[in-house]
């Protein structure tokens, strides 16, 4: 029984290992250079009138994940917040994904996704890139 526990932690540490080796040789040095890209993202992106930043999160998992998750306040109906960015983000060169009618729209460009959720009074938007092949 021992043998097998033996066998079973060295399969998994090979296993893990692997995994770790082959996220570098897809990704390189991203892991390094990508929070400073996302907060370069999060400056170049337009934000409605009548809209205030309520706070922002960041979530940074290194090999796995980098995110930032910001909330603003507005006035601005959803339809509004929605036309406005379906309108602005294509001039940046994203592309939108996903549209969830009135609950959210999600747009791509280089790896990167950013999603709008709205809510009354206030939406959150949504910058990440994912590591997983």
């Amino acid at each position: 029984m021992k043998r097998i526990l033996h066998y079973i932690v060295i399969i998994g540490v090979l296993l893990s290992l692997y995994d770790v080796t082959m996220n570098f040789m897809y990704h390189g040095d991203d892991f390094e250079k990508d929070p400073k890209e996302m907060y370069e993202i999060y400056e170049e992106l337009p934000v409605p009138e009548k809209t205030d930043e309520l706070g922002k999160k960041e979530i940074i998992r290194k090999r796995h994940f980098v995110s930032l998750d910001i909330d603003y306040c507005t006035d601005l109906s959803n339809t509004r917040i929605r036309e406005f960015y379906i309108e602005r983000l294509p001039l940046a060169g994203w592309y939108q994904v996903d549209d969830l009618g009135g609950d959210g729209i999600a747009f791509a460009r280089g790896g990167w996704k950013i999603s709008i959720h709205n809510e009354n009074k206030k939406y959150n938007l949504y910058i990440c890139k994912s590591y997983n092949n």
